[in-house]
C-alpha cells in the first residue's frame, strides 16, 4: 500500500523520481502538464471525430441524390487540404504519432470519396441537362 503522495509518485516518471521531485512542486507541475497534454489530444480527437461523423452522412447524401447541386468543389478541396496539413503535422510532431492520426486519415479518405462523388454527380447533372435540351 502506498503512503501519502504515493499516487503522485506513481504518476510521475522514473526520471523525476530519481531526481528527487516526487513530492515537490515540480512533480505536481510535471503531472499536470502530462494531464493537459493528454486532454489536448483527447479534445483534438473529439473534434476530428465530430467532423468525421458528418462525412459518411454527406457521402450517403451524394450517392442517393445523384446531383452535385449544392456542393462546392472549392470547399471540399479546402477541407482536404486542412486534413492533409493535420496529417503532416502529426507525422512531423516531436512526440511521434498519436491515435488522433488515424482519424485525420479516415476523414481525408471520406472527403476524397465525397469529392469523387462530386465529379460523378456533376457528370450526371450534365447528362440530365443534355437530355432535357435534346429529348
Amino acid at each position: 500500500m502506498r503512503g501519502a503522495g504515493g499516487w503522485l509518485t506513481a504518476c510521475v516518471g522514473q526520471n523525476e523520481r530519481a531526481a528527487g521531485y516526487a513530492f515537490s512542486g515540480t512533480a505536481i507541475f510535471i503531472f499536470m502538464e502530462r494531464i493537459v497534454l493528454h486532454m489536448s489530444e483527447l479534445f483534438e480527437a473529439f473534434m476530428v471525430i465530430s467532423f468525421g461523423i458528418s462525412w459518411p452522412l454527406n457521402i450517403h447524401k451524394s450517392i442517393v441524390s445523384r446531383t452535385a447541386k449544392g456542393k462546392s468543389l472549392a470547399f471540399l478541396l479546402i477541407i482536404m487540404t486542412g486534413y492533409a496539413c493535420g496529417i503532416v503535422s502529426k507525422l512531423t510532431a516531436e512526440k511521434g504519432l498519436t491515435y488522433v492520426f488515424v482519424f485525420y486519415v479516415l476523414n481525408l479518405v471520406m472527403v476524397f470519396i465525397d469529392t469523387c462523388l462530386y465529379f460523378r454527380n456533376r457528370e450526371l447533372d450534365r447528362q440530365r441537362e443534355r437530355m432535357e435540351q435534346h429529348p
